[in-house]
């Protein structure tokens, strides 16, 4: 049984696919199986992906129809046997040592969740930029996101981190399987950040995410509904979980006000009516509910949130 599973799903990303493999296979630490699915590719992937496991032994490839990255990653995670579960984007990459250090912070301290600092990475000129937004949690203590319910504000970001497969089990922490590859880690990561009893995170960045990718989901403009599934799954997990959402639910409203805010600035215009609609009658059923507090209505543009809730009234 190897100590960690590292699960990447691959769609058409024959173009960044190799060094994402690369840094894989070099991993410094050993004792780790790579199990690659396969989403249906049309391009050469699934040939890469043969490829390297003939390459390397470790790697485990799974063919499929199409069916979206939640699907991908949910088998990915039921056919894994480490401790330990990883992910890693097919068109991004990692460094050497992750896994490694990720898995001696996550044996010294017996935590259900090690997640790290990350890299934005640009293909056009080799530049990366670290991303801080996990500043002020870098003490290498053993939290709780109880007490620091801030970081449910912070960027999703799957693959900065590895999780105890017991964990993810017994909580059954799953993605969502809808249609496409966007947004799928905003409930996953609420629902694993609300169950741990207990997590670390480090300073240290590993993975270099591809900003420039124009098949990404931070550069698609026509997947609008994505979003609010997603918010929906959370709500449910909420029900399903009251004595959570008494702490984590105005943190949940405020990230969930800048995630609709931001997606309503890239999406096509024609886009934008249905989903103002679907965006102010989500928030007109949690104010008539009475969960818009004060804490809320501090860390929102109040101007704009009014003419998003004016406009379907």
């Amino acid at each position: 049984m190897p100590k960690i599973s590292v699960i990447t799903p691959v769609y058409n990303s024959e173009k960044y696919l190799e060094e994402c493999l690369c840094s894989l296979i070099s991993q410094t630490f050993r004792d780790i199986e790579f199990i690659l699915i396969d989403d249906g590719s049309t391009d050469s992937s699934p040939q890469i992906c043969d490829k390297y496991a003939e390459l390397d032994s470790r790697i485990k490839v799974i063919h499929k129809e199409n069916a979206g990255m939640g699907v991908s990653y949910n088998l990915g995670m039921d056919l894994a046997s480490g401790e330990y579960i990883g992910f890693l984007e097919s068109d991004d990459f990692a460094d050497k040592h992750m896994f490694e250090n990720l898995f001696y912070l996550a044996t010294k301290y017996n935590t259900d969740i090690v997640k790290s600092a990350w890299f934005r990475y640009f293909t056009t000129d080799h530049h990366s930029e670290k991303d801080f937004r996990l500043a002020g949690y870098n003490s290498y203590q053993v939290i709780k996101t109880r007490d620091f319910p801030e970081l449910l504000l912070k960027q999703p970001t799957v693959w900065s981190a590895i999780y105890k497969t017991e964990f993810i089990r017994n909580n059954n922490v799953r993605y969502l399987e809808t249609p496409g590859a966007s947004y799928q880690d905003v409930a996953f990561t609420f629902k694993a950040f609300c169950k741990a009893q207990n997590m670390v995170i480090t300073p240290d960045a590993y993975v270099y995410y591809r900003q420039d990718n124009e098949n990404s989901s931070i550069n698609s403009k026509d997947k609008a509904e994505a979003i609010f599934w997603e918010y929906a799954e959370v709500d449910k997990f909420f029900d399903e979980n009251p004595e959570i959402k008494v702490w984590a639910n105005t943190y949940k409203l405020i990230k969930q006000y800048l995630d609709y805010d931001w997606n309503y600035s890239r999406i096509a215009d024609d886009l934008k009516p249905n989903f103002i609609k679907r965006y102010g009658k989500d928030f007109q059923k949690y104010k008539k509910q009475g969960e818009l507090n004060y804490e809320f209505y501090k860390n929102i543009d109040k101007t704009s949130f009014a003419l998003i809730m004016n406009a379907t009234v």
